[in-house]
């Protein structure tokens, strides 16, 4: 159940979530604690929405793991910082093609936890493509309504 919050609360939220995050970035040992706190950030009850390690069949005998799937609206895939983070979006849009029709993200969340990548599904840039917006975890609080879908 998700608690009813205004912006300038989530915007309270985000600014304490990215003081407490600042300078971690290991994937393995901090990934689904960061997801967690993030969806807080908007009074979501992370268990209630979505999966962890969500499995998508990429072909014959393969699977890949979605970091954080919720069925219609983000899928989100954390790397360590400094990794590449449009290999891991290459890796999201392949779990993506993978969903059913009525599964499809309205976001993918790319996410190294000091950077954040966001692509909107829902809204493609006239070649197609998603629109996709930048930004780091400091700036997180001001650019807190792109995520207007939660």
């Amino acid at each position: 159940m998700s608690v009813s919050l205004t912006l300038n609360d989530i915007r309270d939220r985000a600014r304490k979530f990215s003081r407490d995050w600042a300078g971690k970035h290991r994937e393995e040992a901090s990934a689904q604690a960061f997801q967690i706190e993030f969806f807080g950030l908007f009074g979501i009850n992370q268990r209630e929405v979505s999966f962890f390690e969500h499995k998508v069949p990429l072909g014959e005998r393969k699977n890949g793991y979605i970091d954080l799937f919720w069925r219609g609206m983000i899928l989100i895939e954390m790397k360590s910082t400094g990794k590449d983070m449009e290999k891991a979006y290459q890796q999201a849009r392949d779990y993506a093609r993978a969903l059913r029709p009525e599964e499809l993200p309205k976001l993918i969340l790319i996410c190294d936890f000091q950077h954040f990548h966001i692509y909107d599904l829902d809204d493609p840039d006239v070649d197609g493509n998603p629109q996709k917006t930048v930004f780091t975890l400091d700036e997180l609080a001001e650019k807190i309504d792109i995520f207007g879908y939660f």
